[in-house]
């Protein structure tokens, strides 16, 4: 591994070699804008030990926990479009038939919306997202009502024709594109879900995944009591404390790592956030949960409130959903509500070809032959190490990698493009 770190940083002659051997450095062989998501994605120790970038076939899927049916696609060329999501801005404070340009990140919804809302942000440097021009109009909504559609992506909305009339009607009237982007790779909806909150990218608010790294070294799910908190507070965290903790912050969810979108533990241990959790509940059963939160007094006075809404489920039943949120949210803000909808990504392969993440782990744990379990877990884009059982044993991570990257389904290439250490995304600029 050290000969590996030398040639990324080019450490005495280390660089001094014939051509081609650029594309063996890890990680600098893949293709720039796999290596900018993935950058984007990664929180030196809170992401996997050992990540990758798939090759023509996907991997999809990662946890040790119990979760929905969702299956993240693992970075990866192939995996690029799966990255871009509708965004639609909508209502009171948002400009009627404006255009969103195309390639926005999500991290531009948080400082739109304090854009819409009037509310200063401290500490701007910390993250990247700023405002998208030309949405705000100045007036300050009551409520806002924020619905992300988990594991859907534009070209899911693309391969329905029009089962998504609903949303089409909101970003004709409103701000609205098809050509927004996660930003980051993996699509983990734990990651998306909390740069949409804060602004920023999982490399700068480090909530890499459903699973983290904790600061005792423990792998744990995001959001969870033992899990670290992002490193930057979400825009209903500041407009609470702006707010002297008067304006109302909702969230109904799927699981508890989509908390992510609101916050709530960045300032104070007083917050006292609305947080419903629907774990394999059906679309409709989502809606309704939604719908007796807004009856809870939002929007119900000058000050603007935030109802973050995270649902699952396929297209259709997702917009009749909408339908009835929307309706709902008008009713109890007397019409001065600002909606915004957009999506993780497509949880979903156009190929055809692939595994899931546990067959990658039991493929490690086959080819290294250890005495106990290597693989702590796997996440969407690489595994996190048993570093104990390494050191006890005697393993290096370098045994790991050559592991991954021999890996083969059957008579196809190897299914990695690149296996990398952690390392090798953190000297990213010596590529």
């Amino acid at each position: 591994m050290l000969g590996g770190i030398l040639r990324i940083s080019c450490a005495g002659h280390s660089c001094d070699e014939a051509d081609g051997a650029e594309s063996e450095v890890p990680f600098c062989s893949l293709e720039a804008g796999v290596r900018r998501d993935v950058v984007a994605g990664f929180r030196d120790g809170r992401s996997p030990d050992l990540l990758a970038a798939t090759a023509r076939q996907v991997v999809h899927g990662g946890s040790a926990f119990e979760s929905t049916d969702l299956e993240p696609l693992w970075p990866g060329s192939s995996a690029g479009d799966a990255a871009r999501v509708p965004l639609v801005f909508y209502g009171t404070g948002v400009a009627a038939g404006e255009s969103i340009p195309e390639g926005t990140t999500l991290d531009a919804v948080a400082a739109t919306l304090a854009h819409v809302v009037e509310t200063h942000r401290p500490h701007p440097e910390v993250r990247s997202g700023t405002a998208i021009d030309g949405v705000a109009t100045g007036e300050a909504p009551r409520l806002i009502v924020e619905v992300v559609w988990k594991g859907i992506g534009s070209r899911d909305l693309e391969a329905t024709g029009n089962e998504w009339p609903f949303l089409q009607g909101l970003m004709s009237r409103g701000a609205g594109t098809l050509g927004a982007e996660t930003g980051s790779q993996p699509l983990d909806p734990a990651a998306v879900l909390t740069t949409i909150g804060t602004g920023g990218p999982p490399s700068q608010h480090g909530i890499t995944g459903t699973l983290v790294r904790n600061d005792e070294g423990r792998v744990v799910e995001a959001w969870s009591p033992t899990a670290p908190i992002s490193v930057i507070a979400t825009f209903p965290d500041d407009l609470d404390e702006t707010g002297d903790q008067h304006p109302m912050i909702g969230l109904a969810g799927t699981a508890r790592a989509d908390r992510g979108v609101i916050g709530g533990n960045w300032y104070t241990t007083r917050d006292k956030d609305d947080i419903v959790i629907n774990e394999n509940a059906s679309v409709r059963a989502q809606t309704e949960t939604v719908v007796r939160l807004l009856g809870g007094g939002y929007g119900s006075d000058t000050r603007s409130d935030v109802v973050a809404v995270v649902m699952e489920g396929d297209v259709g039943r997702l917009d009749e959903g909408l339908s009835r949120i929307v309706e709902r949210a008008e009713e109890v803000s007397n019409s001065s509500v600002a909606i915004v909808v957009t999506g993780t990504g497509s949880a979903s392969s156009t190929t055809g070809l692939g595994v899931r993440a546990g067959d990658v782990a039991a493929h490690i744990e086959d080819t290294v032959a250890a005495e106990g379990r290597v693989v702590e877990a796997t996440a969407p884009g690489g595994v996190y190490l048993d570093q104990e059982r390494l050191a006890e044993e005697e393993i290096s991570e370098d045994v790991v990698l050559e592991a991954m990257r021999k890996m083969r389904i059957g008579a196809e290439p190897p299914l990695f493009a690149d296996v990398f250490p952690a390392i090798a995304v953190s000297f990213e600029r010596y590529c």
